[in-house]
């Protein structure tokens, strides 16, 4: 594993960019477009010793197993910027990595939901006008009530200023409805990327380890 290391840290950190422009959404699902504030990638190693007898199904033949040995945590916030990184090793045989890995990424949640932003709104003086000059929810597309109050919506039409919590300053989105501004679901999961890791993490699950 020593070795293995080394040879990856020769490449240095490798990441996944997505092409920029514009991002088109259709327009009833605007309530699930909000940033996921950080994200994790995570990748095993394993070691594959000959198993006593070959097992299977009968259309595919196991002869050696899949045992994991050591796994990366890499942890990024919404801009890309890496925040944390986790390495664990097996230190002895028989030793359950994917129970392990299961108990670093909880705790890791917990460190980073104490991390994450909530800013309050902040206007440039260009946004400020735009929110000023605005007629139609950014939204849902519809028209904002003229007089500002309407008996039947309780003041839910009322046009309010839409901000991204995540950005310290000048983090105006748009001008949109009060209701479609309560509607916009805020992400409260932490998104985990797995390379492979669905045969080890999920067989940990089914014996029923404590996970959130």
């Amino acid at each position: 594993m020593a070795e293995h290391e080394e040879y990856g840290q020769e490449f240095g950190c490798q990441k996944v960019e997505s092409p920029g422009g514009f991002v088109f959404f259709d327009r009833p699902q605007w309530k699930r477009t909000q940033k996921t504030c950080y994200s994790m990638y995570n990748d095993f190693e394993t070691s594959l010793p000959k198993t006593p007898e070959a097992d299977g199904d009968g259309k595919t033949v196991h002869t050696q197993a899949h045992l994991p040995v050591a796994f990366c945590i890499v942890a990024t916030d919404f801009q890309g910027q890496m925040v944390e990184i986790i390495t664990k090793m097996q230190t002895e045989d028989g030793q359950d990595m994917a129970c392990i890995f299961l108990s670093e990424l909880n705790d890791l949640e917990e460190r980073l939901e104490a991390l994450r932003p909530d800013h309050a709104l902040h206007f440039s003086p260009e946004q400020k006008q735009r929110h000023e000059a605005a007629t139609h929810c950014y939204l849902c597309g519809e028209r904002f009530n003229p007089l500002q109050q309407d008996p039947k919506d309780m003041g839910e039409g009322l046009k309010v200023a839409d901000h991204d919590h995540l950005i310290e300053r000048e983090n105006f989105r748009g001008s949109c409805h009060k209701s479609c501004n309560s509607a916009l679901q805020r992400e409260t999961f932490l998104a985990v990327i797995a390379h492979n890791a669905n045969r080890y993490v999920n067989d940990e699950k089914k014996k029923n380890n404590p996970i959130k």
